[in-house]
């Protein structure tokens, strides 16, 4: 057995470990997910989901704004007075969608 095939053999060994240790179990859902605000509920289930305006139509004090986020893969929409409201209807329907969650 040669030092090359032994060196290359625990690298191999390395790499795979550290391939291990990225890998995170599932989370799970908290007690009460209806009782959460659904964007930080989503913002823990789904880390990195992001919220990006698409549309502004009216004028002020009347101005609407549709906010979307895209999570694995799925496109949600949301719409309200400010962004803030439509980032949480479009948590609302991701919340639904995704995690199967019925918010009252």
């Amino acid at each position: 057995l040669s030092w090359s095939h032994l060196a290359s053999f625990a690298l191999h060994k390395l790499l795979n470990s550290w391939d291990d240790a990225n890998k995170k179990p599932a989370k799970s859902l908290p007690a009460n997910p209806e009782g959460m605000n659904p964007v930080m509920l989503m913002n823990q289930m789904r880390p990195g989901t992001t919220y990006e305006e698409v549309q502004k139509s009216g004028n002020p004090p009347n101005t609407q704004y549709l906010m979307k986020s895209v999570i694995e893969g799925q496109e949600f929409y949301g719409r309200g007075p400010n962004k803030k409201t439509a980032r949480t209807h479009c948590a609302y329907e991701a919340c639904q969608k995704i995690l199967g969650i019925n918010y009252p």
